[in-house]
């Protein structure tokens, strides 16, 4: 059921279709051979999922797995069955777009301390076994991911909206918006404007004059923030302001889709005008609930305030907000999914924090 363009999905199929054929034959040739046991690779960083499953000995057969192979003494030797466990999900791989693959497990080939070893892992519960820090670096992995994803859309957006000017592949686009050239500058201040026309005619939830939002949620009705975001509780003597943001802008879907890789970027002097315009602005210290606005010393939050003039309370990491307004700041995506769907979130601690940035002339 998830929405995907179509050639991010092309290039999922195409990796997931070549590892179940790949692990298809495995087992087939197994089977030719004489090989019932076959062994799941081990990678770092990997996901929550892969961690249960890697690096053991699964039986392809339920004769191998219910006590086929015993040791001298007579003792059992047992592995589980790949097909009650890794391949649970009826394909012959752990999960979409998954790099893990399978190899033939030659039982003859090691010793009867070696194969109690590989029979204790295997045996050993399907759980997540990974570290903070592979936890972390799997974040890291998967955020770099999502933001090489993210400028490819942006720059296909970019590229339909101004074929004339927009550069002619994407890694010049990349370079370009690495080095925040002037040329980039200028073509997303043009993207902006295009998008804000478009916007305007299709009666999206931006007006070229700009924002006027009663509840100041800056999010488009289809983002399930601008729900949880109104039950947000209010603190004493802030104003709440919400909307997606990183370390450097703020970013509003002008699209209305609700697609995190359609949103426009505002930098904090744009921002700030929209904020003023907003019937929630009353001059005084503002909250924004908006990702990693705190995380740099001169970043998006410091600029904000210093174009307001006011202070400015920002997150350094990653916010969550679960379905009751509560929020959870943390720069572990695997940490705050946990922490969204738990009944006891007392039992989880932020990694992120919230910052004043008070108002400075530069």
């Amino acid at each position: 059921g998830v929405q995907m363009p179509l050639r991010k999905y092309a290039d999922m199929a195409a990796r997931s279709t070549t590892s179940e054929t790949q692990n298809t034959a495995k087992v087939t040739q197994g089977n030719k051979w004489g090989y019932d046991l076959v062994q799941m690779t081990t990678h770092s960083p990997t996901c929550a999922v892969c961690s249960m499953y890697q690096g053991r000995v699964y039986a392809t057969t339920r004769e191998a797995a219910n006590g086929k192979y015993k040791f001298k003494d007579g003792t059992v030797l047992r592995f589980p069955y790949l097909y009650d466990t890794a391949f649970a999900s009826g394909y012959n791989t752990i999960h979409p777009n998954c790099r893990h693959r399978i190899s033939l497990f030659a039982i003859r080939a090691y010793t009867n301390s070696e194969l109690r070893h590989y029979a204790n892992i295997s045996n050993a519960p399907f759980e997540d076994t990974r570290s903070d820090e592979e936890r972390k670096a799997y974040a890291k992995d998967q955020a770099e991911k999502r933001r090489k994803n993210a400028a490819y859309k942006q720059y296909e957006r970019i590229k339909a909206a101004l074929p004339d000017t927009a550069p002619k592949s994407f890694a010049g686009f990349v370079r370009m918006k690495a080095a925040n050239s002037e040329n980039y500058q200028n073509l997303m201040k043009d993207f902006r404007y295009v998008s804000r026309i478009a916007n305007e005619q299709n009666g999206g939830i931006i007006r070229e004059k700009g924002i006027v939002k009663a509840n100041a949620i800056f999010v488009n009705k289809n983002d399930k923030l601008s729900r949880y975001a109104k039950k947000i509780e209010p603190i004493e003597g802030f104003d709440d302001f919400t909307c997606h943001a990183n370390p450097d802008c703020f970013e509003i879907d002008v699209v209305g889709n609700g697609d995190p890789n359609d949103y426009v970027q505002y930098t904090p002097k744009e921002y700030a005008e929209i904020i003023k315009q907003s019937n929630s602005y009353k001059g005084r210290s503002i909250r924004i609930i908006s990702c990693q606005a705190g995380a740099k010393k001169n970043g998006a939050a410091q600029m904000l305030a210093n174009e307001l003039g006011v202070t400015v309370k920002a997150p350094t990491e990653t916010v969550s907000v679960d379905q009751d307004g509560r929020m959870f700041v943390s720069d572990n995506d695997v940490l705050a999914e946990m922490w969204f769907y738990s009944e006891d979130k007392s039992m989880f601690k932020e990694t992120g924090t919230w910052i004043d940035f008070e108002p400075r002339k530069e």
